[in-house]
């Protein structure tokens, strides 16, 4: 189950840098996303490399994809 949050972490990871490069503005919203994901991703390593389970990870992935959800609504507009 780890490996998995670790995949899908880093494909939250890919696509949110993806997403802020394609926008070529890097504001703070970018910033957050970035940050975000990349927390996410160290915390699923550092998951996999001690075996403690980081609860606040879950929540902060959720927190990455409605930045993600809103980053992509403005750039629509």
């Amino acid at each position: 189950m780890v490996y998995i949050s670790l995949i899908l972490s880093l494909l939250v990871l890919f696509f949110v840098s993806r997403l802020a490069l394609a926008q070529r503005s890097f504001n703070i919203l970018s910033g957050m996303m970035i940050a975000g994901a990349l927390a996410s991703v160290l915390l699923d390593v550092d998951t996999l490399v001690t075996n403690r389970q980081h609860p606040s990870a879950v929540f902060l992935s959720f927190g990455v994809l409605l930045l993600w959800i809103i980053a992509s609504i403005r750039a629509r507009k």
